[in-house]
């Protein structure tokens, strides 16, 4: 499948039969075909721009809750699923020099139908800035607190208290 972005100038399209059947109608295609098959000019626009937005919203569901902060390089936390075994998530913090404020965040995040509350301690300047992520009754944080420098990332598992990995 061909994934188009905002602003690109031309589609790239499949051949016009498909390579098993030989048959040339959009179906046999596959699903993507809508996005490449010839159109008038208006309609490539329109289309390039609802084709381009269904492939971010697919590529940005695999995460579940996301706070962004910052005036021009932004700061991300985000949610992710867990890995089974007792894993039901994870927290990852994206930090950038986000030129805002010196003022804390304490955010509400979901995942797995459970919701984390996130304090983050930012630091003066290119400190570092710390994520502490206080997991509901019954879970637990691993490591419960990260300090995470300037354009780097870190993340913080959370477990269900009954099966927490050991070391």
């Amino acid at each position: 499948m061909t994934i188009m972005f905002a602003g690109q100038d031309q589609i790239t399209e499949f051949p016009s039969r498909s390579p098993l059947t030989g048959d040339s109608t959009d179906e046999a295609r596959g699903p993507s075909a809508a996005c490449e098959a010839p159109a008038p000019t208006s309609l490539l626009k329109l289309r390039r721009g609802l084709c381009a937005s269904a492939a971010f919203l697919a590529a940005t569901a695999a995460h579940a809750d996301t706070f962004r902060w910052g005036t021009e390089d932004q700061s991300i936390i985000e949610t992710y699923q867990g890995e089974g075994n007792g894993h039901i998530a994870t927290i990852e913090f994206r930090n950038n020099l986000t030129f805002s404020t010196d003022s804390d965040y304490r955010v509400q995040l979901s995942e797995a139908g459970q919701a984390f509350t996130i304090l983050i301690e930012q630091g003066e300047g290119r400190t570092p800035d710390r994520m502490t992520v206080t997991p509901p009754s019954g879970f637990v944080a691993i490591p419960p607190s990260i300090l995470v420098d300037e354009y780097d990332a870190g993340s913080i598992e959370i477990f269900d208290a009954s099966e927490v990995p050991s070391s």
